[in-house]
C-alpha cells in the first residue's frame, strides 16, 4: 500500500528542476532490451530507456521512461520538467542539437569520447550518471525487474530519495492524509453533564465548537 501511495504521489507532483543561474545535467540509458536466446518462441522485448536530468546545486531530480531517444521524443520531456533559464549539460548525443533552438536554454556539451569532463569548459554528466547508478544498484537488489513495472519502480526510486529514513513515518503520514483526505468535522463539548460529542452540526447555545 505504501509503496503505491508513493507511486501516486510522484505521478500527481511531476517535478519542475532548475532555473535562472542552475544547471541541470541530462543524459539517457537503456533499461530494458532482448537477450540473445536460442528460444524462437521467445516474445520479443522492445528496447526501453530512461531519460533523467539533475540540478547540480540542490540535488532535485527527474526520471521519466521513453521508448526512443530521439529529438521529439526527448526535448518535450526536457521542456516539461526543467525551468526557463536553465543552462543545460550533456553529451554530444545527436539529439540534443537542436535544445537551443526547440527549447530556448543554453546547452553546453562535452565529448565523451576524448573527456569525461571539458577541460576547457568543466561541462561534464559525473552526477547524472552517479544517479543512474544509485538506480541500477536498486534494481539489483529487487533480483528481478517487471517490464510492466518499470515506471512504477522509477517512480518509487524518486519519492524515496526525496525523503529520508529518519522521516519515514512522518512522509507515510502526510500521504495518506494527501491520498484519502478526512472531511472537516465539527467536535462540540458542551456544558452539560454528558460528555463531549462529535458531530456535524451544531446543538445549543451552551456548547463550544472547534473546526478540525
Amino acid at each position: 500500500m505504501h509503496c503505491d501511495l508513493c507511486i501516486d504521489w510522484v505521478r500527481a507532483n511531476p517535478p519542475l528542476i532548475g532555473g535562472p543561474g542552475h544547471v541541470v545535467q541530462i543524459d539517457e540509458s537503456l533499461i530494458s532490451k532482448a537477450n540473445p536466446t536460442g528460444n524462437r518462441r521467445a516474445q520479443p522485448i522492445a528496447k526501453r530507456w530512461v531519460f533523467r536530468g539533475i540540478d547540480t546545486r540542490i540535488s532535485e531530480a527527474f526520471l521519466v521512461e521513453v521508448l526512443q531517444r530521439n529529438t521529439a521524443t526527448l526535448l518535450p520531456v526536457l521542456q516539461q520538467h526543467v525551468l526557463p533559464g536553465t543552462t543545460i549539460w550533456s553529451d554530444q548525443w545527436a539529439a540534443y542539437r537542436h535544445i537551443p533552438q526547440v527549447t530556448g536554454l543554453p546547452h553546453q556539451t562535452v565529448n565523451h569520447s576524448l573527456h569525461f569532463v571539458n577541460p576547457g569548459t568543466g561541462v561534464n554528466t559525473n552526477t547524472v550518471e552517479n544517479m543512474w547508478r544509485c538506480v541500477k544498484d536498486k534494481f539489483k537488489r529487487t533480483h528481478s525487474t517487471s517490464q510492466v513495472r518499470i515506471t512504477s519502480y522509477l517512480q518509487g526510486f524518486m519519492w524515496r530519495r526525496q525523503h529520508s529514513r529518519d522521516d519515514c513515518f512522518e512522509s507515510a503520514v502526510v500521504l495518506m492524509r494527501w491520498r484519502y483526505p478526512v472531511p472537516h468535522v465539527t467536535f462540540i463539548s458542551c456544558t452539560s453533564p454528558r460528555s463531549p460529542l462529535l458531530r456535524h452540526s451544531s446543538t445549543g447555545d451552551n456548547c463550544q465548537r472547534t473546526t478540525r
